[in-house]
């Protein structure tokens, strides 16, 4: 995971999207509807950083578990949310991302 945030914030998108499950599920807190796959993912970190091309990935907490992988941060502390499609039922995962961003 770390492998591919380093090739996010490099604004390497190959290498980015090599380093995603292609059945990745992205959510954000806010946004009702997940980013499901990786070439989705890939798209919407390209059109995030053409919009804001000076913005910053920063990680303030990684945490992993089975299928899951969790990551909190970003310059602004809105939580980044990604996780493998076969992980634990959506509302055990939106459990633990609570539980996480409460600390």
């Amino acid at each position: 995971m770390t492998a591919a945030l380093d090739a996010l914030r490099a604004r390497d998108w190959d290498a980015f999207a090599r380093r995603l499950h292609p059945d990745v599920v992205h959510r954000t807190p806010g946004v009702p509807e997940p980013i499901l796959g990786r070439e989705a993912f890939v798209l919407l970190s390209r059109q995030a950083v053409a919009r804001t091309p000076d913005v910053r990935f920063e990680v303030e907490r990684l945490v992993t578990e089975g299928d899951t992988v969790v990551v909190i941060g970003d310059k602004r502390r809105i939580p980044i949310v990604i996780h493998h499609a076969q992980a634990q039922a959506t509302a055990q995962f939106s459990e633990l991302v609570q539980a996480l961003a409460a600390v």
